[in-house]
């Protein structure tokens, strides 16, 4: 069975038999419900690991934001000019 998440391709579920027999049809739809209870937890898991991953970018940033911030001039103050007191 192949286990799909919207429109793509996630994997695979093969089941066995230790012994020849054939799947019943309340076999087959236990076995596509079990796979569509797969399907949803891999496609969550992947997207827990996209926004963790995107969290932490943001976070990265917002450290860099407030590092650069330190090293600018506040809205308050006035640009400090400096100027070469001999001039050539």
């Amino acid at each position: 069975m192949i286990l799909w998440s919207k429109d793509r391709v996630l994997g695979g579920l093969v089941v066995g038999s230790r012994a020849p027999r054939e799947f019943s049809p309340a076999d087959i739809n236990l076995l596509i419900a079990v796979g569509s209870q797969i399907s949803n937890a891999i496609d969550r898991s992947v997207l827990y690991e996209e926004t963790r991953q995107a969290y932490e970018n943001c976070a990265a940033r917002r450290n860099s934001f407030s590092t650069a911030k330190r090293w600018l001039p506040s809205a308050n103050s006035s640009p400090v000019w400096r100027t070469s007191s001999t001039i050539h």
